[in-house]
């Protein structure tokens, strides 16, 4: 009898990890979903005026040649194509990203205390495991000082003392880049689905990768018994596997284990940091200014979010009677701690009209107003995160466990889309096959 496979989470991994047991013909797995749809933090919703907010500033981009060949499935005509056009708003002007390779944008007297930092960079201190140390050595007390600290903290939502560096690889350039690769970045060119949001992605991939009816829905998974190899929902019904990939997040599976769970691992899991996210949609009618703004970024304190994403310049899908002409829409991004409290859709409005964006005319009122709560947005690389983890993933594979995804590896360097969808593909493979995986390293 095959070894049965039970998935839990139908975002990027779980439908990763789905489709590839479909390619090998495995036909003795499951995989439960608590929603009532495909996407995880991916997803998209729709709200009553017409307008579509996806779960965050989502575009899609990706070097990863399995993944690629996936998403070509999908047909030509899936996806468009779009330039990234994104800002920092700082000191009331627009100054292109990435923030350390246009400096020449600023005024004068902070352009040469900027420019003469980024001419010559201090050392960087290795020794020191510090992301706030690693950012003042790297681009000087004045960048540092304009944006790299008020905007990373609004993005972290934590002491940037507390974080590691070891994750900046391809998510922040650095000086010695320099000017002439100002279009720095994975991202400079993105994809984005014709129809539905960023969500459709994994609708699709679910519809044409995976058996019909082989996603249960609105299945939570409340339970893992280690001794019987048990999974039980919330309504009391159980299955059994011989290997579980978990996607949901690492902290949410420790504490659903029943059985003899090492002290050092609950401490462990314990320590994991993380933040939540808010995402505020707010829809107008009428045509803005302008729809050269993919995104822009908010280091400032006046404003309540980190980023406004330009949503209804990614598709004409997005808003009401598919008419970018006359309806328009943002979704700003904040990050919600204890050390920042949550914004009300108001205080977000009011913050809106004070930026430099393109509305259809200052202080119109938007028709749909939207906030999505994300108890879990980013997981946190603290200084001492690798340690917890290794603690954690060496006895969930002892057990037969494997946590994967966003929140299930607990790695932000590789949390995006194409690096979930991969991570699913890559534990199956080593599952089913003894293949190493190349992503996720423990």
């Amino acid at each position: 009898m095959s070894c049965r496979i039970v998935i839990i989470g139908a975002g990027p991994t779980g439908l990763g990890a789905a489709i590839r047991l479909t390619e090998l013909e495995h036909a003795n797995w499951a995989l439960y979903e608590k929603y009532h749809s495909c996407g995880g933090l991916s997803g998209t919703q729709r709200d009553h005026q017409g307008f579509s907010w996806d779960f965050g500033g989502h575009v899609l981009f990706t070097q990863i040649d399995r993944v690629i060949k996936i998403l070509a499935s999908l047909g030509q005509d899936f996806f468009l194509t779009h330039q990234r056009k994104a800002f920092i708003e700082l000191l009331n002007i627009h100054i292109p990203y990435p923030f350390q390779l246009h400096t020449d944008h600023l005024p004068a007297e902070a352009k040469k205390r900027c420019t003469a930092k980024w001419l010559d960079p201090a050392p960087v201190n290795h020794t020191d495991n510090n992301f706030k140390h690693w950012l003042l050595q790297t681009f000087g007390l004045e960048q540092c000082r304009l944006f790299f600290f008020p905007y990373n903290q609004k993005v972290w939502g934590c002491p940037l003392e507390k974080l590691s560096y070891d994750w900046i690889a391809q998510r922040i350039s650095l000086p010695n880049q320099g000017h002439a690769n100002r279009n720095w970045g994975p991202n400079h060119q993105f994809r984005y689905p014709g129809k539905d949001g960023m969500g459709a992605i994994f609708k699709a991939l679910a519809e044409k990768k995976i058996q019909k009816g082989s996603i249960k829905f609105r299945r939570k998974i409340v339970a893992v018994d280690l001794q019987k190899k048990l999974i039980i929902d919330n309504e009391g019904r159980i299955d059994h596997y011989d290997n579980l990939i978990s996607t949901i997040p690492l902290t949410d599976l420790i504490k659903s284990l029943r059985g003899n769970i090492p002290e050092k691992v609950s401490k462990a899991a314990g320590k994991l940091r993380w933040n939540s996210g808010l995402v505020t949609g707010l829809g107008f009618k009428g045509h803005p200014t302008s729809h050269d703004i993919s995104w822009t970024y908010y280091p400032e304190a006046q404003f309540p979010f980190y980023r406004v994403t330009s949503i209804s310049a990614y598709a004409p899908d997005l808003v009401p009677k598919n008419n970018p002409q006359k309806y328009c829409s943002f979704l700003c991004e904040s990050t919600i701690s204890s050390e920042q409290p949550q914004p009300s859709t108001q205080e977000v409005l009011e913050a809106l009209y004070k930026t430099r964006l393109p509305l259809p005319q200052k202080d119109s009122r938007p028709i749909s107003q939207t906030q999505i709560s994300l108890p879990y947005s980013y997981p946190l690389p603290t200084s001492e995160r690798n340690r917890h983890l290794k603690i954690i993933q060496d006895f969930l594979q002892s057990e037969n466990i494997f946590s994967r995804g966003r929140f299930g590896s607990w790695l932000y360097e590789i949390g995006n889309m194409d690096h979930s969808l991969m991570q699913g593909l890559e534990i199956v493979d080593r599952i089913m096959l003894g293949e190493k995986e190349t992503l996720w390293t423990s």
